[in-house]
């Protein structure tokens, strides 16, 4: 039966640890010529450097399938572009090299004989001892009518076992999925879904999903909130006010459900914060300054907060060894904007740098800020393995050099809205060197 998942959509997600056995399409790497990075480890394959985190980050066991960036077992998958389309990709941190995660060679993609064609989001999940992907999938189909044949667009959530080379449609939806971070535990996915009676009534809850068959079952009825944790099998949950448990693969999760703490906050219902597994890090941007609030998970300490230097708008942090990063610095006015629908008048970048801190906010420094040729870029999307950044970005462009930016001057590094090329930005969060990693295929 198809359904329509509607839940509000947030930014948010944190590394994934898993082991991929998947071959793919060798793409080459084109490393940014002019890349100032310094590293004290030996060049592989295209002059390409890597040295791993001194400690892995540690992994809460929240995913978000609606995200583009994933590290899992040494790769960085995302959306890359080939033909094209936008495809499932990965890139091996150490070596430098960059596969398609469609295993056939010579696959172009573009027909549903491609387990990935359509594919808006993916996402590695280890199930049966193995790595497998999870895909929300896009396609249509014609179906006759009295009026002549009509084409039906449909998204899928799908499972793809690269072992057997077979998928299997989960569940299908009537339009399409706005997701916010979930909860994975063995074979299961926990979501929160936001469905509503034909009176507009809620009638959503935590749904927990058997990725092998797709059989759901509602454990919290009308239940609302944010995953935040998962710890020895224990999925911890925010509903703004409350912090409470249970057990994700007990055969009724609702009869384990344990309360955690009462003096939850209002913004632990909306803010996905960072965490090291004892203790929660909110960053919040208010009356115009940013600051970090603790969360103990113990309920024998209280909050604690400190300012943190947030640029406007930014609300996340991202692991790293010894603490975390975060993104900071002014607004920058580039120019005007002569863009129709454009929101504003001015084009305006919105913070310019990286800084790095300990978890208690000392020892800020800088770690990379956008300068000389990328003046003009910004992260749209970052992830981090504990000593590198990775980014997907935009950029501005003015050929005429008069400070006036015009329909199709703001420029996007990954595949989709009319763009087919992608590269992403490497940051080492140590030495403060930046890489642009340009993919490219044959036949783009």
């Amino acid at each position: 039966m198809k359904t329509n998942l509607l839940n509000a959509g947030l930014a948010g997600l944190l590394s994934l640890v898993l082991l991929l056995t998947a071959c793919g399409t060798r793409l080459p790497v084109y490393p940014d010529p002019a890349g100032d990075e310094t590293s004290d480890s030996a060049p592989t394959a295209y002059g390409w450097t890597y040295e791993p985190p001194s400690v892995p980050c540690f992994d809460s066991g929240i995913r978000h399938l609606g995200s583009d960036l994933y590290i899992a077992d040494g790769c960085l998958y995302f959306r890359g572009g080939t033909r094209g389309q936008a495809i499932p990709t990965r890139l091996n941190l150490e070596s430098g090299n960059i596969t398609t995660v469609c295993p056939d060679p010579l696959c172009a993609h573009d027909s549903r004989d491609c387990p990935f064609y359509g594919t808006v989001c993916f996402m590695p999940v280890e199930l049966e001892g193995r790595t497998q992907f999870l895909a929300v999938r896009r396609y249509s189909y014609p179906v006759k009518t009295l009026t002549g044949v009509e084409h039906v667009r449909v998204y899928d959530l799908e499972r793809y076992d690269p072992l057997t080379g077979e998928s299997t449609v989960l569940e299908e939806y009537d339009s399409g999925m706005t997701l916010i971070p979930e909860a994975y535990v063995g074979k299961y996915r926990f979501y929160v879904s936001s469905d509503r009676g034909e009176e507009g009534e809620l009638t959503g809850g935590v749904v927990r999903m058997d990725l092998l068959n797709g059989e759901k079952d509602m454990i919290f009825e009308g239940q609302q909130g944010l995953f935040l944790l998962v710890r020895e099998e224990r999925i911890y949950m925010a509903d703004g006010e409350t912090l409470f448990s249970f057990d994700g693969t007990a055969d009724d999760p609702a009869g384990t459900r344990r309360t955690e703490r009462t003096d939850m906050p209002p913004y632990t219902f909306t803010v996905l914060p960072m965490t090291d597994g004892d203790r929660f890090y909110y960053p919040l941007y208010e009356d115009g300054a940013g600051a970090v609030r603790v969360i103990p998970l113990d309920t024998g300490r209280q909050e604690v907060s400190f300012p943190l230097s947030l640029a406007s708008g930014w609300g996340k942090l991202f692991p790293a060894d010894g603490g975390f990063c975060y993104f900071s610095g002014s607004d920058t006015v580039l120019g005007k904007a002569e863009i129709p629908g454009y929101e504003s008048g001015e084009v305006i970048l919105y913070g310019e740098e990286f800084r790095f801190c300990r978890p208690d906010g000392s020892g800020d420094r800088l770690v990379y800020r956008f300068a000389d040729e990328y003046a003009s870029c910004r992260p749209l999307e970052t992830i981090s393995d504990g000593r590198y950044l990775y980014c997907y970005y935009t950029w501005w462009e003015d050929p005429d050099g008069d400070s006036v930016y015009r329909d199709g001057a703001g420029r996007y590094s990954f595949p989709g809205n009319g763009h087919s090329g992608c590269s992403l930005l490497r940051i080492d969060i140590k030495t403060g060197g930046i890489r642009k990693i340009v993919v490219r295929a044959d036949g783009d």
